[in-house]
């Protein structure tokens, strides 16, 4: 299973944990699809508003960082 998926999964389980919402926001970022990613990490700084600050420092989330320059 990959982790999408698995994420996906924890997400059904866990949906007020802003860790999954963050980490599916990381792994979305990787795979291109920046809205997906952008959905995912506003609900995760609507969830706990302290991820905003590693957000921007997190490597996974550069590509997105990348477009909003443009």
């Amino acid at each position: 299973m990959q982790p999408r998926h698995i994420l996906a999964l924890a997400l059904t389980n866990h949906l007020r944990k802003a860790i999954v919402h963050y980490n599916l926001a990381c792994y979305e970022c990787q795979l291109g699809d920046i809205a997906a990613a952008k959905k995912y990490l506003a609900k995760t700084f609507m969830l706990d508003p302290k991820y905003r600050i590693h957000a921007l420092e997190d490597d996974d989330l550069v590509p997105m960082w990348m477009m909003l320059g443009e």
